[in-house]
């Protein structure tokens, strides 16, 4: 047990722009219901954690929904590991002016 003043490596708290932030991931069943989640640092990146959660629940025969901050090469290879299926947003070029003109 830490005492009064000492840090702890298992808090889920990260330094971001607006100050101190924790993100909570989780998975939720077709209607919404929360199944398994986590807390993370504000700071880390989505992805991070996803492969962890997705360990704790059984997917197999399933459709996973998520946004394209779970697109990771890792990830979707996992879920397909699994027996699953991986339905997201379709990535879309980014396109940057360059001199007045879209480059793509």
């Amino acid at each position: 047990m830490p005492t009064e003043g000492e840090k702890t490596a298992d808090k889920a708290v990260g330094r971001t722009r607006g100050g101190l932030n924790t993100k909570l991931h989780a998975i939720v069943d077709g209607l919404g219901n929360p199944v398994e989640f986590m807390l993370s640092a504000g700071n880390d990146h989505d992805s991070v954690h996803a492969v962890e959660l997705l360990e704790k629940v059984e997917i197999s025969g399933s459709n996973v929904l998520a946004d394209r901050a779970y697109g990771a090469k890792t990830i979707r290879a996992y879920i397909s590991e699994q027996g699953a299926s991986y339905v997201s947003e379709i990535r879309r070029r980014r396109k940057w002016r360059q001199m007045g003109q879209q480059v793509s």
